[in-house]
């Protein structure tokens, strides 16, 4: 489902002022193509007052939301039918979040579920391939999906990679985190595994900025 959403060729962002009720896509040829755009914005007690009003663009499929989405009303019947041209038209649904920009890791773990893939969103000052063995994790069977992770040693990883000012580094990883936090909030998620992933993200950004600290006193 993720490749279908991500080859609709859309703009990445659009002011208030422009924002169309549909937007015409070329539609994947798959079973699951995308019902609806989602034209997420930051609530205004969250922005800075110099913020423009700009919503960003994520194409969605109506199940994704209804199954995760505890929170948010339900989206308008949406059956898009491919023209002769191959493209449809697709509502567009305004939808206001803590953080816009933290929208997009959090919509992408929900379609396709990787631990890997959303810690390495959370912390991704670290090298990728450090993340190889979250996936060796078993998350159907482990209460604790990350259980035979050390938030310790990523931890120490963190406090490595940092480049330039390394507190400064952390505190923006610990920005990413609490936004994506808020948003799952704001929605009503519950899914364990990413709840699982923010708390071992926060342990280990706590950690590293301890041993970053530790090592300049």
């Amino acid at each position: 489902m993720m490749a279908a959403l991500r080859s609709c060729h859309l703009p990445s962002s659009l002011p208030r002022s422009n924002l169309p009720t549909a937007l015409e896509v070329r539609m994947p040829h798959t079973v699951s193509p995308p019902t609806h755009i989602l034209a997420v914005f930051t609530s205004a007690s969250s922005r800075p007052s110099t913020a423009g009003d700009i919503a960003v663009l994520i194409p969605t499929h109506h199940t994704i939301l209804a199954i995760n989405c505890a929170h948010l009303p339900r989206l308008p019947l949406s059956r898009p039918q491919p023209r002769s041209t191959g493209t449809a038209a697709l509502p567009v649904i305004p939808l206001t979040v803590p953080s816009a920009e933290a929208f997009a890791p959090l919509h992408s773990f929900l379609v396709v579920h990787r631990l890997d893939e959303f810690l390495y969103t959370l912390l991704s000052i670290i090298p990728s391939q450090t993340f190889a063995a979250v996936r060796a994790g078993s998350s159907n069977s482990a209460a604790n999906p990350l259980a035979h992770l050390s938030p310790a040693q990523f931890a120490t990883y963190l406090a490595a990679s940092a480049k330039g000012d390394k507190m400064s580094a952390l505190m923006g990883l610990t920005r990413n985190v609490m936004n994506v936090w808020r948003n799952a909030c704001a929605l009503g998620i519950f899914d364990r595994d990413l709840w699982a992933a923010l708390d071992f993200a926060w342990e280990a950004i706590l950690g590293a900025m301890n041993l970053v600290a530790t090592s300049k006193a």
